[in-house]
């Protein structure tokens, strides 16, 4: 599966909301193992980059058999927020490819169960601001690397018109009522 994104910032950076990704891995020791078990990687790099995508690549990567799996009755947040992962159920994960420019980074792709509507997540083994020389507003490909949406719906327009439901149900239940599902922020 191949498809465009753009770079985005966290939209609760600068505004009280849900912790960044680097706070939640680290009260989530487990992620780390498991990500870093799977990609065999070294490290890798607390925080993710938000990637901006069509409201179909959520769908599809929600249909599709992920390489990694995290129930988020497993993950920890910090007080106030231990909401979100429950509300975001399983959390997917995906092995691909972001290009930018004539370069190119392995990262892991993150989406959940009852994702952001046009939202995923990209997790490294290096800072991919720096090394793709990226800025807010760019635009980069993706390819994820053996997706099979077959394995999980074959055909099943009904399966993928509830799924599109699902995610409009879980933005309709914003508390900023702004379309994230969170209080802006990239859980």
């Amino acid at each position: 599966m191949k498809f465009n994104a753009v770079v985005s910032a966290r939209s609760s950076k600068e505004q009280a909301g849900p912790p960044g990704e680097a706070e939640v891995l680290r009260l989530n020791p487990q992620r780390l193992s498991t990500l870093l078990a799977h990609t065999r990687w070294d490290r890798l790099i607390e925080g993710t980059l938000n990637l901006e995508v069509d409201e179909s690549v959520v769908i599809e990567l929600g249909m599709a058999s992920p390489a990694v799996r995290e129930s988020g009755d497993t993950v920890r947040y910090p007080a106030g927020y231990s909401h979100i992962p429950r509300k975001r159920g399983t959390y997917l994960y995906f092995d691909a490819i972001l290009s930018h420019k004539g370069k190119s980074e392995a990262i892991l792709i993150r989406t959940a169960e009852h994702p952001l509507k046009r939202r995923i997540e990209a997790f490294a083994p290096v800072q991919l601001r720096a090394s793709l020389h990226l800025s807010d507003g760019d635009e980069v490909s993706c390819e994820i690397q053996h997706l099979n949406v077959e394995q999980v719906a074959p055909g099943n327009a009904g399966w993928r018109e509830s799924c599109r439901r699902s995610t409009m149900e879980f933005v309709a239940e914003s508390p900023a009522g702004n379309g994230t599902g969170t209080r802006g922020g990239a859980a």
